[in-house]
Parts: structure tokens; C-alpha cells; sequence
């Protein structure tokens, strides 16, 4: 019994059933949850693309070197990432499939990176690299220019290399007086952005030190005992899964802790986040669709 707007009617009409379960485990929680929906009414909705089937393939990619967190999933056409001078990522490029990973690979900074598959639309790719490429020149100039950086020691080295484009930021060499944030003197070693596509039309943007997308290949997130853990959730249970992979999200607690425990030594407000994710092991969570129905599992894996 849905009490909506008539902004959400047909989004409501959609789902005829939405259901989910909590099981309390030795080790931890185990969720579960299905939604059902109407064929007919899912297709007048923006949320019909979520239902589909999707089969990921960028963890292959994906470095699993000191690993926080890693997601995978499709159809973000509608979301629009505003970072490097406002560079969209249209729909074209971002429907087929994306995937995020965060890694512990600083001192006090973690590494995000971007990896999408363009090969639909590799034309498209290639100008949303243009236009980053061209963004990244403006902020080293206005940089430059509005810092008064000594260029005898710069803030930014850029370089092209290969297939792929490397950054490297040297943050602590920003004038203090000028540019001031909380642990700017700690940061010593240089921060990178690489950013490029390969061959297979695999776009990518990283700020993981000597990045290389061939480097996932050797140590990948499909090789990690999260990701395998993920693939036998979807597979247990009444076997409906299938056990093939869909949309991925996987959390290693423990890395995560490592990093928030350098940053609590700091003093700067970490010590509470510290003190309650201590618990959290990891989490892991994996779903799939048919183009009609969804389900998903996710487990937390908890230790006092």
C-alpha cells in the first residue's frame, strides 16, 4: 500500500513485489532481497535499465593491491560526474559498464580510480580525455600563475606515456601562506593522475601510483578472497542466483582500518571513525537482474 505523488506513480505501478531478509550468522549479517516488477509499467520508468541482466568484466583491470573498496555496475547514463572543470560523462559511455576502486596507496590520501567501458562509444571516450587533458593544462595555469609557484620546484609535472597520461602533484610544494589545508606539510610523496584508454577501449582515470592498466592483469580484484567470496553468496542460497557475477560492491575493513589509523595519529578528527568501524571485517554484496526481476545478498562480516 504505496502513498506516493503522481510524480512517482509510475515508478510505484513498476514494483509488484519488494521483499528482504536479515539473517544473524556466527560471524556476522546475511541480507537478502528480491523486487518484482511489472513489465509493462517498469517500461515507462527511467529505472527499466537498472533491471537488466549485466555481466562485469573491469575487475579484471582493477589492481588489488591494498584494496579498500571496489564497485561495479551499469547505467550511470544519468549521472553526471562534474569533476576536472565540470567534464561530463555521458550515457553513451557509462551505460555499458563502469567500476570504482578505492586503495590504500598514501601516506594520508587514498587512490580513487575510474575505470569504464567505452567500447560502444570509444569516439566519445577519446573527447572526454581531450577535454580533461585541456582542463588539467587551464588548472596548472591558473595554478601557476594565482600561487606563485616557484616553477624551479613545480606543483605539477605532466607527461605522456604510452597510452595513458601521468600527473604527478606535489602538493606540499604549494605556497603555505597561500593555499592552506590540514596536513598539506605532511604530504611528501607526489600524488598521480593517470588517465588514458587502452586498446580493449577501456577508459581509465587513477590516482594509483605507477599506474598501469596492465598491471590488473597480474594482481586483479577477481584474484582477492573478497571477490570469490561475492560470486559464492550469489551462488548459495535456493542456487536462483546462478552464480554468475552482476552488479559488485566488495569492502575490506581491515585495509580500510590500516588507513584510518594513520590518520587518527594525526589528530585531526579520525579517532572516533576509528573506534567504530573497528567491528567491520568486510562487507560484500553482489546482484543481478533479467530484465524483469532483481535480487541481491550482501553479507557483513562483524568481529567484537
Amino acid at each position: 500500500n504505496f502513498n506516493t505523488q503522481k510524480t512517482e506513480d509510475a515508478a510505484v505501478k513498476a514494483i509488484r513485489v519488494s521483499a528482504g531478509s536479515i539473517q544473524a550468522k556466527p560471524d556476522g549479517l546475511l541480507f537478502d532481497n528480491i523486487i518484482l516488477s511489472n513489465k509493462k509499467e517498469l517500461k515507462k520508468t527511467a529505472s527499466a535499465t537498472l533491471f537488466e541482466a549485466f555481466k562485469p568484466s573491469l575487475y579484471k583491470y582493477a589492481p588489488a593491491k591494498n584494496l579498500i573498496a571496489y564497485l561495479e555496475g551499469h547505467h550511470l547514463g544519468n549521472i553526471i560526474l562534474n569533476g576536472f572543470g565540470g567534464i561530463p560523462l555521458g550515457s553513451e559511455i557509462l551505460n555499458k559498464g563502469f567500476a570504482v576502486s578505492i586503495s590504500d596507496a598514501y601516506n594520508l590520501l587514498p587512490a580513487i580510480s575510474l575505470f569504464v567501458d567505452a567500447s560502444e562509444a570509444p569516439d566519445k571516450a577519446k573527447n572526454v580525455l581531450q577535454q580533461l587533458d585541456g582542463a588539467l593544462d587551464g588548472v596548472i595555469a591558473a595554478v601557476n600563475t594565482t600561487m606563485h609557484v616557484d616553477l624551479s620546484n613545480p606543483v605539477f609535472e605532466k607527461n605522456k606515456l604510452g597510452n595513458r597520461n601521468l600527473v604527478k602533484i606535489y602538493l606540499n610544494r604549494l605556497p603555505q601562506k597561500d593555499f592552506k589545508i590540514p596536513l598539506l606539510n605532511l604530504l611528501s610523496e607526489p600524488v598521480e593522475l593517470s588517465y588514458g584508454m587502452d586498446s580493449n577501449n577501456i577508459l581509465f582515470i587513477s590516482m594509483l601510483p605507477d599506474f598501469n592498466l596492465e598491471n590488473g592483469k597480474n594482481d586483479s580484484v577477481e584474484n582477492t578472497d573478497l571477490f570469490k567470496k561475492a560470486l559464492k553468496l550469489n551462488s548459495s542460497g535456493d542456487g536462483d542466483s546462478g552464480g554468475e557475477p552482476g552488479n559488485i560492491f566488495i569492502f575490506d575493513g581491515k585495509i580500510f582500518g590500516n588507513f584510518i589509523s594513520r590518520l587518527a595519529k594525526e589528530k585531526i578528527g579520525f579517532e572516533i571513525l576509528k573506534k567504530y568501524l573497528a567491528p567491520i571485517k568486510s562487507y560484500v554484496q553482489i546482484g543481478s537482474g533479467n530484465g524483469i526481476n532483481i535480487k541481491g545478498k550482501g553479507f557483513l562480516n562483524i568481529s567484537f
